[in-house]
């Protein structure tokens, strides 16, 4: 343990750097100490709790916390409010009254009577790509699970979302998602939404929103645009701009969670010689416990592992720097500006399951901030892990690049592919790839997994 006397001893500017170089390349080593030394660490930010705050709110203090029940404890008391401007719309609890309703009408818009068909039709086209039949199957074949995962996804989310399919509307969608998950593009502002008013800094957000726009005016019946639409209407502030924006931040965290989720958790699943087990239990159609699994391999590298949050006081306004002096806290400090590391609290000794009754795990982290699609999410990554174990004798070929604990770089596997493999829904994949008959379109009858 070395980081605190050293960051003791430097100043303002100097142990923010300090910090966030140890975040970089000695996290496990830096969440370690502090977990044991100081739960709850408080340092000077450039942009307290949030680095996409207005550089007008100027520098001050902020703590990172990184045991497990103090993370916990700030997600759930913390808020994300603070960061959202007058003309972003982000589903957060604090705005109860106004947004109760328009989380209940993404939520049911996402729960599709089966989607198990246009999951089995994505892993298909995917797989198609990426190893296409004809080669030897003694031949050992490379996979890009990061591509996989994003075409699978999108495949997906074009389906689900009832997304244009024709001339070069799919290139577009990926172009987009692909740019905005390299710049880490969250907590979209809807004006970047309206056709009309593109925001010039990104064409890519200006692409995004001709295209979703379009379907929201003409929508395939049965897609979550259609059932979103049944849901709503333009009273109370949920205006078509904010709508949109809506819409096209469930996708982009539909395609990145399924895409970084599965990537983490497969990594650690073929480090640890997990994907033959994996391959069983599909062929059982155990995919529940292949999630479980999924969320455990989370726990050792959490594809998400900070998360901003900010106190707030009783009226619903920024709270005072002083404000914050809850006795729950490991070590209560007198910062609003939490900033939770959500890798740290997952490898804490004393951590539970993951697992949460109120529809909120830590992996992920899920708080006051509620994801309405998590579980769609989990079907997808959970697929994209079944069918990359279809290759036996998998290897990691490529190991798992990654800029900040999130964006995946790269990471490539290689394997056997026989004929005779385990089908990539561990159900129906195989046929659904082949067979167009088998496809099922968004809200035809059926029960999803």
């Amino acid at each position: 343990m070395a980081f605190l006397p050293e960051f003791d001893r430097l100043d303002d500017r100097s142990g923010n750097a300090l910090l966030y170089r140890w975040i970089k390349y000695r996290r496990e080593e830096l969440f370690e100490e502090l977990r044991v030394r100081r739960p709850s660490l408080r340092f000077w930010s450039h942009h307290p709790g949030n680095p996409d705050l207005p550089a007008e709110r100027g520098p001050g203090a902020a703590s990172l916390i990184t045991r497990r029940a103090d993370v916990r404890h700030a997600l759930a008391n913390y808020s994300m409010r603070p960061y959202v401007l007058a003309n972003r719309f982000l589903l957060s609890e604090d705005d109860a009254g106004v947004h109760a309703r328009l989380r209940k009408a993404l939520s049911d818009s996402l729960e599709v009577e089966d989607h198990d068909g246009m999951l089995d039709a994505a892993i298909g086209s995917a797989w198609r790509i990426h190893l296409p039949a004809g080669r030897e199957p003694t031949e050992r074949r490379s996979l890009d699970v990061r591509q996989f995962g994003r075409d699978t996804a999108l495949a997906f989310a074009r389906r689900f979302f009832g997304l244009p399919e024709d001339r070069d509307a799919p290139d577009r969608l990926a172009h987009w998602s692909e740019r905005g998950y390299e710049r880490f593009i969250w907590k979209l502002h809807a004006r970047h939404f309206v056709p009309d008013a593109p925001d010039p800094r990104n064409e890519a957000l200006a692409e995004i929103g001709t295209l979703v726009g379009h379907r929201w005016q003409n929508p395939v019946p049965g897609s979550m645009i259609d059932r979103l639409k049944a849901h709503v209407d333009a009273q109370r502030g949920l205006t078509e701009a904010r709508l949109i924006a809506n819409v096209i931040g469930s996708l982009q965290g539909m395609v990145d969670n399924a895409m970084t989720g599965a990537c983490y958790a497969l990594n650690a699943l073929v480090l640890g010689g997990k994907m033959d087990t994996v391959r069983l239990l599909a062929r059982d159609g155990r995919l529940d416990v292949i999630r479980s699994m999924l969320h455990e391999a989370h726990r050792t590298d959490t594809p998400s592992p900070f998360l901003p949050r900010r106190l707030l006081a009783a009226d619903g306004t920024d709270a005072d720097a002083d404000a914050d002096a809850d006795a729950s806290m490991a070590e209560p400090g007198s910062d609003a500006h939490i900033v939770c590391a959500i890798g740290a609290a997952l490898g804490d000794p004393a951590a539970e399951t993951d697992s949460d009754p109120d529809g909120w795990d830590l992996r992920l982290g899920h708080g006051r901030h509620a994801c309405a699609g998590k579980r769609i999410g989990d079907d997808l990554m959970v697929r994209i892990v079944v069918a990359v174990a279809r290759l036996e004798g998998i290897e990691v070929e490529e190991p798992l690049q990654k800029r900040w604990g999130w964006i995946v770089s790269s990471f490539s596997v290689s394997g056997l592919v026989t004929g005779d493999a385990v089908d990539a829904a561990g159900s129906r994949s195989a046929s659904a790839s082949t067979d167009p008959a088998s496809r099922t379109a968004p809200g035809t009858a059926g029960k999803a997994s």
